[in-house]
């Protein structure tokens, strides 16, 4: 890291050290699907100094957030990681990525997905967020992994905070990872309080 690089994060660095800052730094992040919740990982990301953040999802979902996604472009002078969308567009059953696609990154960030696509990114050896409903989960080298769908649905509000409590997750994960991981970030927005749990 440069020196101005060092004076901008700072702040960070002093929150949650030097190592973390770096491996932040270095990390490519792929996020399947949009919504609030992952919008707000992805700014949180693109602030924090993250190396490239990039996202697909359906034409439609790219549409109807695209004012959003013009915000975080325009972050770009101020951070230097990348805000960039795949060429490869979802299709409304959330199929389209193949693995080649998934292994350029090093971080998974699934927000809407089909059962396949979370199986097979299972499989790789990357640290995969997912999240779907009142709960997000991480994991790493998880092949048998089998997500917890919940259809609660958050105002985009929740979503919001929901994404902030998120994005402090992935940064306590970063890779590299040097045994298996699974926990659970569970979010009650009724009494504004969340806890994380293995699984």
């Amino acid at each position: 890291m440069s020196n101005d690089e060092l004076n901008r994060y700072d702040r960070q660095i002093r929150a949650w050290g030097f190592e973390t800052q770096r491996r932040l730094h270095s990390c490519k992040f792929l996020f399947l699907g949009l919504n609030e919740a992952s919008l707000e990982c992805m700014k949180n990301l693109i602030l924090a100094g993250a190396a490239e953040v990039s996202f697909t999802d359906t034409e439609d979902a790219i549409e109807k957030y695209s004012t959003n996604i013009k915000f975080m472009t325009d972050l770009n002078p101020l951070c230097p990681a990348n805000l960039i969308q795949l060429d490869t567009v979802l299709s409304a059953d959330r199929s389209g990525l193949i693995q080649e696609e998934i292994e350029k990154y090093d971080f998974l960030c699934i927000f809407k997905s089909t059962i396949d696509l979370i199986k097979q990114a299972s499989q790789s050896q990357k640290t995969i967020l997912i999240s779907f409903g009142k709960a997000g989960d991480i994991i790493y080298l998880q092949p048998e992994y089998s997500p917890v769908s919940e259809n609660a649905e958050f105002s985009p509000l929740e979503q919001t905070v929901f994404g902030a409590l998120l994005s402090q997750v992935i940064v306590d994960h970063l890779p590299p990872i040097e045994q298996p991981i699974a926990y659970r970030l569970v979010y009650d927005p009724i009494n504004l309080s969340s806890s994380v749990q293995q699984i």
